[in-house]
């Protein structure tokens, strides 16, 4: 799975958003995870479904409150 998330996660908010929840909740690296949300932040204009993206925007801000 880890690989599977990793693999093109430039291309995709979702994998993005995933990678920032596992950062986060699981390994407890909270400088990773933010990385992780800074780089879905920045590109999230270059993202093709815009919904997709406010769907994986919105799930990183609802883990960041956990």
């Amino acid at each position: 799975m880890a690989k599977y998330t990793t693999s093109n996660s430039k291309y995709s908010p979702s994998k993005l958003a995933a990678l920032y929840a596992i950062e986060l909740l699981h390994n407890k690296d909270e400088k990773k995870a933010l990385q992780l949300y800074e780089e879905l932040q920045r590109r999230k204009d270059m993202f093709y479904l815009p919904g997709e993206t406010a769907m994986a925007l919105n799930v990183a801000e609802q883990i960041a409150k956990l």
